[in-house]
C-alpha cells in the first residue's frame, strides 16, 4: 500500500462484503421468518436465497484473490539453501542435455567469426574505449568474456549453436559454484515461449471477414515474455517465482537463450523486442541469445547486445580429424564420401557427422556408395538407431512408430494450447469428417434411447429430430459446414478408432441424461423463466445475426414468453434434459470451431457437417424401432427439450474471455483422446516416450517435456510420409 492508497481489489472486496452482510442476509432471513420484501420488489421473493448464495460465491473469489495477491506482493524470503539448490538443478540439466547430444560420441572443436553490425549497443552499459576484438582461436567462453558477457551467437542449421550453449552454461556454472558473487546461468529455449499462451479463436478481437491464411500464421497468441519466463526457470529448474524475480532484478541470474529461429515467424520480431525490453526492466548481467544466421538476417529489429559471433563451418581438415578419431570406425564412410561428392558437401556441420557416425559407423563403404541427401540421411539413421538398440525389445509395429513420430514432431510438443495450432491437415480433415461426427451420433444415442424406453419410442424420435436440428443450428452460427465438404474418403472401413467415438459419444450422452434427470428436480418456472431470456438472446445474435439493439425489446419477449410456458406441466422437466443436451452437443461442436480454426460466415450452409452428422445418427432411430413401444406424444416435454437446447450456442458463441481457456482445455481433452482412438498417438504415451529416448530420437529435461534431438530431424519427419517412414524401418529392421 503506498501513500497511503488502498487498492483497487480489497475496496470492491469491502463493498460486496457490505452489500451481502448488510443488505441481502437481512433481507433473506425477514423472508425465512415469514416476512417479505419492499413493495417494489414484491414478487421476487424466491430470488432471495439464490441471490444471497452468489453474493457469497462473488465474496469468496475476491477473498481468494485478494489473499492470493497479497502473497505475491511480499517479497520472497531467499532461503540460504536456495543458491546451493539452483546450482545443483541446473548442474543436472546442462549434464542431461549435453549427454543427449547427437555429438556426444566425438566432439569437435568449432571456430568462430566476429560479426560487426549485427546488434545494436546493449542498454545500460558503458562501452569500451578501443572496442573489443575475439583472440585468435577463440572458443566460446573465450568470446563470451572479450564481449562484455552480452553476446548473440549465429550460426548455420546443426552448426553446434545448442551445444555450444551448453558448454558455455557448464563453465559458468563452474564459476558459479566457486564464487558466489557470479550469476547462476539458466539454460531456456525461446521456441517454447510462442506456444505458450492460449490459441487464437474466433472470439479474439478479429473483424469477422478475416482470411483465414493471414490468421493461421500464427495460432497461438504468446504470453507476457517476462511471466513466460519465470514460469519456465519454476517448471525446468523448480526455481520459484518469486525468488526468480528477485535474483533477476539483482543481476544473480545469467540468461542462456536458445533458438531464436525456433520461435514462430509471426513471434520473431515482438521476442527480439521483448528481450531488449527484459534488459531495461532487469538487471541482466550475462545474456546470450542463439539464432540461425539467415533467420535473424531477415529481422527488422536487432538485439541490444554486446557483440555477434558466427560458427564458422566445418574444413575438410577438420572432418579429416574427426575420421581419425573415430578409429577406423568410419572408414567405410570416408571411402564412399571421396566418390560421392554430394556426401561429402553434407559433411559440413557437426551434427551430420554425429548422424554419419551413428548411421555408419562399422559399414562398408559399397553400402553407401550411391546414397545421398540430408533426408535419406536422416531416414537412415532412424532407421539404424530403431534396429540396433533393441533393449528393450520393440513392443510396437514399424506403422505404430512411423505414425507416433510423424504426429509427435507436428505437434511439437504435448501441451494443449498447442495442440490445435500444430495438428496436420490429414488429423484435421479426419476429426472433423469422421469422428466429430460419429461422437455427436453417439452422444444422440446416448440421449434418445434412454428417453424412448423411459417415454415411448415417438419421444425418442423426436430427441433425435431435436438433436438434428441443434446440430444444425450449432454449425450454421460456428460455420463448420462451410469447411467440412461433403467428400467420402477413397478406401476408408469401419476402423477401431470410429467405433470408440461413437461409444465415447454414448458415455457422453448418458451422462447428458443422468445431468437432465437430476436438474429437472432443481429446475422451477423462475430459472426457466430467466434462461429463456438467455435463449432469447442467442437466437438474435448468433442464429439471426442481429446487433445488440435487437435484443432490447426481444429478450422481454423472451422472458414473458418463458414465463407462460413454464406455466405448463412438463416443461420445466424437459427444459433441464434440453439445457444438458443442448451443451454436451456444442461441447462437441467446440472440438471442431477449434481444430478447424474458422471464421463466422454469414451464409446457411449445411454441404458437409450436418449432412455427415445425420447420416451418421440415423441408424439410431432405427435402433428405437426395436427396443421402446410407441407411447405418447408430450409435446410440453418435447418444447422444454427444445427451449432448453437454444442455450447450446451460449458455449459455442459467448466472448466472455475466462469462458475461453475453459473451451480450449475441453477441446484439448477430447482431441487427445481421438487422436489415440485413431492412432496416431499412443495409449501410454511416457512409455513410448522412453522408447524414443533410448534410441536417441527424443530427448527429455527431466520434468515430463521431451523434444526431439534437433529440429531439423523433427523438421524432416513433419515432411515425411508416415507409411513410407514405416517401409524405411521396416527394410532396415530386415536385414538384422
Amino acid at each position: 500500500m503506498a501513500g497511503g492508497r488502498i487498492p483497487t481489489g480489497r475496496v470492491v472486496l469491502i463493498g460486496v462484503a457490505v452489500v451481502v452482510g448488510a443488505v441481502l442476509v437481512p433481507a433473506a432471513i425477514n423472508i425465512g421468518t415469514g416476512g417479505s420484501l419492499p413493495g417494489p420488489l414484491e414478487g421476487f421473493e424466491p430470488w432471495a436465497w439464490p441471490v444471497v448464495g452468489a453474493g457469497l460465491v462473488v465474496l469468496i473469489a475476491l477473498g481468494v484473490l485478494e489473499f492470493r495477491r497479497s502473497r505475491e506482493s511480499v517479497r520472497a524470503y531467499d532461503h540460504p539453501r536456495n543458491r546451493p539448490n539452483a546450482l545443483a538443478q541446473v548442474e543436472s540439466y546442462v549434464t542431461r542435455r549435453l549427454g543427449q547430444t547427437l555429438t556426444e560420441q566425438l566432439r569437435i572443436t568449432l571456430a568462430l567469426d566476429q560479426v560487426e553490425h549485427a546488434v545494436l549497443p546493449a542498454p545500460l552499459l558503458v562501452q569500451p574505449v578501443d572496442g573489443v576484438e575475439l583472440p585468435l582461436n577463440a572458443g566460446i567462453t573465450d568470446a563470451f568474456d572479450s564481449l562484455q558477457e552480452s553476446l548473440l551467437v549465429l550460426g548455420a542449421p546443426g552448426a553446434g549453436k545448442s551445444t555450444m550453449l551448453l558448454e558455455l552454461a557448464r563453465d559458468l556454472l563452474e564459476r558459479a559454484k566457486a564464487d558466489d558473487g557470479q550469476p547462476i546461468p539458466v539454460v531456456v529455449e525461446l521456441g517454447a515461449w510462442s506456444r505458450s499462451g492460449r490459441v487464437r479463436s474466433r472470439h479474439d478481437p478479429e473483424s469477422a471477414g478475416v482470411i483465414r491464411e493471414r490468421v493461421d500464421e500464427s495460432r497461438v497468441v504468446a504470453r507476457d515474455f517476462a511471466g513466460w519466463l519465470f514460469a519456465e526457470l519454476h517448471r525446468r529448474y523448480t526455481l520459484p517465482p518469486q525468488i526468480a524475480r528477485t535474483w533477476l532484478a539483482s543481476g544473480q541470474l545469467a540468461l542462456l537463450l536458445d533458438g531464436l529461429d525456433e520461435v514462430e515467424p509471426a513471434d520473431r520480431e515482438r521476442c527480439v523486442r521483448e528481450i531488449n525490453a527484459l534488459q531495461e526492466t532487469f538487471s541482466v548481467p550475462q545474456l546470450v541469445v542463439c539464432s540461425r544466421d539467415g533467420v535473424y538476417e531477415r529481422l527488422q529489429g536487432q538485439l541490444r547486445l554486446h557483440g555477434a559471433v558466427s560458427i564458422r563451418p566445418l574444413s575438410p581438415e577438420q572432418v579429416e580429424e574427426y575420421f581419425d578419431a573415430a578409429g577406423g570406425r568410419l572408414d567405410g564412410l570416408r571411402k564412399a564420401m571421396r566418390s560421392n561428392g554430394v556426401l561429402r558437401d553434407l559433411a559440413r556441420t557437426p551434427l551430420v557427422l554425429g548422424i554419419m557416425f551413428l548411421a555408419y559407423h562399422d559399414r562398408p563403404a559399397i553400402a553407401l556408395a550411391r546414397r545421398a541427401g540430408l533426408g535419406w540421411l536422416f531416414d537412415a539413421y532412424i532407421g539404424e538407431m530403431l534396429a540396433r538398440r533393441r533393449v528393450p525389445h520393440s513392443r510396437y509395429t514399424t506403422e505404430q512408430v512411423g505414425r507416433w513420430l510423424w504426429t509427435l514432431a507436428n505437434l511439437n510438443d504435448y501441451d494443449w494450447r498447442a495442440l490445435f495450432a500444430s495438428l496436420p491437415g490429414t488429423v484435421r480433415r479426419r476429426i472433423t469428417r469422421e469422428d466429430l461426427p460419429a461422437l455427436l451420433a453417439g452422444c444422440v444415442a446416448g440421449m434418445a434411447v434412454p428417453m424412448a424406453l423411459a417415454h415411448g419410442r415417438t419421444t425418442g424420435l423426436a430427441t433425435v429430430l431435436i438433436g438434428l436440428g441443434l446440430v444444425a443450428l450449432l454449425d450454421h452460427t460456428i460455420g463448420l459446414g462451410t469447411v467440412v465438404v461433403l467428400v467420402p474418403e477413397k478406401g476408408r472401413r469401419l476402423s477401431v478408432g470410429w467405433v470408440l467415438c461413437v461409444l465415447g459419444g454414448i458415455v457422453l450422452g448418458l451422462a447428458a441424461y443422468l445431468v437432465g434427470d437430476v436438474a429437472r428436480f432443481v429446475m422451477s418456472p423462475w430459472v426457466v423463466t430467466a434462461l429463456c431470456g438467455v435463449a432469447a438472446v442467442n437466437v438474435v445474435l448468433y442464429v439471426a445475426r442481429l446487433p445488440w439493439p435487437w435484443a432490447v425489446p426481444l429478450v422481454p419477449l423472451g422472458v414473458l414468453s418463458g414465463h407462460e410456458l413454464s406455466q405448463v406441466d412438463g416443461v420445466v422437466s424437459g427444459f433441464g434434459f434440453g439445457v444438458a443436451f443442448g451443451w454436451a452437443l456444442a461441447g462437441l461442436c467446440v472440438v471442431g470451431d477449434l481444430v478447424l480454426f474458422t471464421v463466422v460466415h454469414h451464409s446457411w450452409d449445411l454441404r458437409g457437417f450436418t449432412v455427415r452428422f445425420a447420416l451418421h445418427a440415423a441408424p439410431v432411430a432405427v435402433v428405437m424401432l426395436f427396443l421402446a413401444e410407441i407411447g405418447t406424444f408430450a409435446w410440453p416435454f418435447l418444447a422444454g427439450i427444445a427451449v432448453g437446447g437454444l442455450l447450446a450456442p451460449t458455449v459455442t458463441e459467448t466472448g466472455w474471455r475466462w469462458l475461453e481457456p475453459l473451451r480450449q482445455l475441453w477441446g484439448g481433452v477430447v482431441v487427445r483422446l481421438l487422436l489415440v482412438w485413431d492412432g496416431y498417438l499412443p495409449w501410454r504415451r511416457r512409455a513410448f516416450v522412453r522408447y524414443a529416448v533410448d534410441r536417441s530420437l527424443l530427448v527429455t529435461d527431466g520434468r515430463g517435456k521431451h523434444q526431439f534431438v534437433h529440429i531439423l530431424l523433427r523438421d524432416h519427419l513433419k515432411r515425411r510420409d508416415p507409411r513410407q517412414l514405416a517401409e524405411v524401418i521396416r527394410q532396415r529392421a530386415a536385414r538384422e
